[in-house]
C-alpha cells in the first residue's frame, strides 16, 4: 500500500506542476507574493505565541514564589522580604547609573556634532 500511496503523491505533484505551466508569469509572481505574505503572518503568529508563553511562564513563576512564601515560617518570610527589598534597591541604583550614563553619552555626542558642524 505504501508504494501505491507514494505513487498517488507523485501524481499530485505532477498535477501541480501542470497547473503552474498554465499560469501566466504575472499570475505566478502574484501567487509567490501571496505565499510570502502567508509566511510573514506565520512568523507574526509565532512571535505572539512566544510572548504569550513568556507571560504565562512569568505568571506561573510569580505564583510559585507566592506559594513558597506562604509555606515559609514567619521568620523566613520576613528575611526573604528584606532580601528582595535589598535586591530591588540595588537594581534601582544600577538603573539610575545606566540612565545617567546615557545622558552623559548623548551630551558628548551632541557636542561632537556641534563641533564638527562648525
Amino acid at each position: 500500500m505504501k508504494n501505491g500511496e507514494v505513487l498517488e503523491d507523485m501524481d499530485e505533484v505532477s498535477d501541480e506542476n501542470d497547473e503552474k505551466e498554465d499560469i501566466s508569469p504575472t499570475e505566478y509572481k502574484k501567487e509567490e507574493e501571496e505565499d510570502e505574505e502567508g509566511e510573514e503572518e506565520e512568523d507574526e503568529d509565532e512571535e505572539e505565541e512566544k510572548k504569550r508563553s513568556k507571560k504565562r511562564k512569568n505568571a506561573e513563576d510569580e505564583e510559585a514564589k507566592e506559594l513558597a512564601k506562604v509555606m515559609m515560617s514567619k521568620k523566613a518570610s520576613r528575611l526573604y522580604g528584606r532580601m528582595q527589598h535589598g535586591l530591588a534597591q540595588k537594581q534601582a541604583k544600577v538603573d539610575e547609573l545606566h540612565r545617567r550614563r546615557k545622558e552623559i553619552d548623548s551630551k558628548k555626542q551632541s557636542k561632537k556634532r556641534k563641533n564638527s558642524a562648525e
